[in-house]
């Protein structure tokens, strides 16, 4: 269903004008590639979008893409870099600085610095970059690194830069992972044939398309796997560190992680603490053996530390639709039944569920606190081969329970490593 248009005047002796959109919260940043042409558009009633800014430079210059992060937009220009606009007073933009000698086709930013793509015509064919740019002072640029890949599409994820030659670059080269973590030496580690003209990456999986007009296109994913972590920062004087994995937790994943269980409920921390991509939107988390706990400040305590979901993250992981499980109709003797998911709970694995919960200040541990730690279970206890043994399991929708009969009590409830299965 149609719901609002903007609709922006033009120069009539132009051409259509190619525009570029960026939103972030109620505000629509579109830029035009004729004209190095921003206009500040309110979407908070969106059948009424409303024009509330406008900046236009020199009429030489032409915008690209754009990208805002606290107030302050990027826009590549074509021919010379990118600029960097002050638009915390959205009715009156402003030029802080500008970065120029790369023509800017694209870009990303993160933290304080700029990733610029960029594409040259030569004599003898087409050559690219991926400039890194240190934009820590706005009004004075200073240029970091390159890296010599063709970048017409670019995006950064987790210290990685996924770069794509797009349809100028068809030809000459695929898709190329960047490590970007020594931002004084972007280092190319992992390229793709495969022609690409866009690429979007979430987490593991990368989408992108490759075709042409006449042949049509081809949108295509990849499992990206084996990519070095980030160097971890040295840990605070109130960090708690694991000789084990070389990992350290502090903080509120820390309390978080004593409080709830510790070691038998979620394992060794297996990452550093910091952002990732999880659902499309950059989260401080944590990988440890069994989960993931992720930072969420917006919450209160105890919510603002959330766990992955990742019971039915690894089912999709491996191509497994929990909702086609075998279901019960009715409670059976002795177990709990829930409803929700017409799944019974019985035996050593309702007694691993009950007695441990997220601590929300009940007495004891209720059946609130195990929900919240675990979840509701979506499989019956069934039969799986796990690393080239045969065990009964159960899968919560943040666990997977595993039968091991060989042990003493209680560690003949054991849970699954989820996190070592699902993490990138």
């Amino acid at each position: 269903m149609w719901v609002g248009t903007y609709q922006a005047a033009r120069d009539s002796s132009s051409s259509v004008p190619l525009a570029h959109v960026t939103v972030v919260g109620t505000t629509a940043y579109v830029t035009i590639n004729v004209f190095a042409w921003l206009d500040i558009i309110d979407i908070r009633d969106p059948t009424q979008p409303t024009l509330i800014g406008r900046y236009i430079d020199e009429p030489e210059a032409s915008f690209g893409s754009v990208a805002v992060q606290n107030d302050l937009l990027y826009a590549s220009i074509t021919g010379n870099g990118f600029q960097i606009i002050d638009v915390s007073t959205p009715s009156a933009p402003t030029l802080l600085g500008s970065y120029g000698g790369r023509d800017g086709v694209d870009l990303a930013v993160q933290g304080d610095i700029v990733y610029l793509g960029s594409v040259t015509r030569t004599p003898i064919g087409v050559e690219g970059a991926v400039s890194l740019v240190d934009v820590q002072d706005s009004t004075q640029p200073t240029f970091l690194s390159n890296a010599n890949v063709i970048a017409a599409r670019i995006k950064v994820q987790n210290g990685f830069a996924y770069v794509a030659p797009g349809q100028v670059g068809q030809g000459r080269s695929g898709m190329t992972i960047v490590n970007v973590q020594d931002p004084t030496n972007p280092t190319p580690i992992i390229s793709y044939e495969q022609d690409v003209l866009a690429i979007f990456p979430v987490n593991d999986l990368v989408y992108f398309t490759s075709g042409t007009p006449l042949s049509g296109y081809t949108l295509h994913v990849v499992r990206v796997q084996g990519l070095p972590d980030p160097p971890a920062d040295p840990p605070s004087p109130t960090a708690r560190c694991f000789d084990e994995t070389g990992f350290c937790i502090d903080g509120r994943i820390r309390d978080y992680w004593e409080q709830n269980g510790g070691l038998p409920v979620f394992g060794f921390p297996i990452s550093a603490q910091r952002t990732f991509t999880i659902e499309g939107q950059p989260i401080e988390a944590q990988w440890f053996e069994r989960n993931r706990l992720e930072l969420h400040p917006e919450n209160a305590p105890p919510y603002d530390v959330l766990l992955g979901r990742l019971g039915v993250d690894v089912l999709e992981q491996q191509g497994r639709a929990w909702q086609t499980f075998p279901r019960d109709e009715a409670a059976q003797p002795g177990c709990r039944y829930f409803a929700e998911t017409q799944q019974n709970v019985c035996g050593d694995i309702l007694t691993a569920w009950s007695a441990n919960g997220l601590e929300l200040g009940d007495p004891g541990i209720s059946e609130r606190e195990s929900l919240a730690l675990f979840g509701l279970p979506i499989s019956p206890l069934q039969e799986e081969d796990i690393e080239g043994q045969t065990y009964q399991v159960q899968w919560f929708e943040r666990a997977r329970f595993e039968l091991h009969p060989e042990n003493a009590l209680p560690f003949n409830v054991l849970l699954g490593l989820l996190g070592r299965e699902a993490r990138p």
